[in-house]
């Protein structure tokens, strides 16, 4: 209406993709996805990472079939290129989760207290 391509008092609107139902059925694909890797052992973190990288790509996608968004920076909606950000940290963070383990307090004691028993196995 404010753009002038329907009129107020018009009996249908523009055609639109239904997106709510895109982002349901998306992430309740990465729920599942999510769920198995977790029964799979997968490190601690490694869901989450993936929960990074899942919702940033799928909001991205998402948001290309959107045409209501006001606001560009880049070229791209502000959403997208918050998707991005989120999918790339989640990158950085898988990465640095393999190279370095766990970051958690708890993942460190737990190794601390595993290598103190096996410096102590060593001596006897």
């Amino acid at each position: 209406m404010n753009d002038g391509h329907i009129w107020a008092d018009a009996p249908h609107s523009l055609a639109v993709h239904p997106t709510q139902l895109y982002m349901t059925l998306g992430l309740l694909v990465l729920f599942v996805a999510l769920l198995f890797l977790l029964h799979q052992n997968a490190r601690k973190g490694s869901a989450f990472c993936g929960y990074l990288i899942g919702y940033g790509v799928l909001r991205g996608v998402v948001e290309s079939f959107r045409g209501d968004s006001a606001h560009e920076l880049m070229g791209m909606t502000v959403s997208q290129v918050i998707s991005i950000g989120l999918a790339f940290l989640g990158i950085v963070l898988l990465f640095l989760l393999r190279k370095h383990g766990c970051f958690s307090p708890v993942c460190n004691a737990t190794a601390a207290k595993q290598q103190q028993k096996t410096n102590e196995r060593e001596l006897l």
